[in-house]
């Protein structure tokens, strides 16, 4: 029994909600080509400008398309990050979407960051770091639940 069945809105595929937001193109044939490719929308992290360039070539996203897709990766980055969970608990929701998108960046996996780690980023991000590990720790408790549902 999933509980984000309402945000979720049946895409499945981070992708299709990433294409999606690109204007008209044809979603389903581009989701499949990046399913081919192998390229999971996580691995968009380490992507620079010339790598994302290269893929909207590739993918024949351009001008107004292509600066969509960019956006959208961004957004689905956040949404479909480990530490997406910090988005719903944070009141300050710009800082939020920084902080994730500093934790994504990080080199090690999630599981590997130190309390240290996290407070440098938070300090950065002007986060109360109490904060953040307040909600780390109930969200740690709480996964084991979510995954035996």
């Amino acid at each position: 029994n999933n509980m984000n069945d309402d945000d979720q809105k049946g895409n499945d595929n981070p992708w299709e909600e990433v294409f999606g937001a690109c204007g008209k193109i044809d979603v389903n044939q581009k989701v499949s080509q990046v399913t081919e490719w192998g390229l999971e929308i996580m691995d968009m992290l380490h992507a620079d400008k010339q790598d994302t360039d290269a893929l909207c070539e590739q993918l024949g996203l351009e001008g107004a398309a292509n600066k969509k897709f960019r956006q959208a990766i961004t957004k689905a980055l956040i949404k479909y990050s480990p530490w997406s969970f910090l988005r719903e608990t944070l009141d300050d929701e710009k800082k939020s979407e920084e902080l994730i998108s500093r934790l994504n960046t990080v080199e090690k996996p999630s599981s590997m960051l130190t309390d240290d780690d996290i407070k440098t980023i938070c300090n950065e991000c002007e986060i109360s770091f109490g904060d953040v590990r307040n909600v780390i720790g109930w969200y740690k408790t709480l996964e084991p639940l979510t995954q035996q549902t």
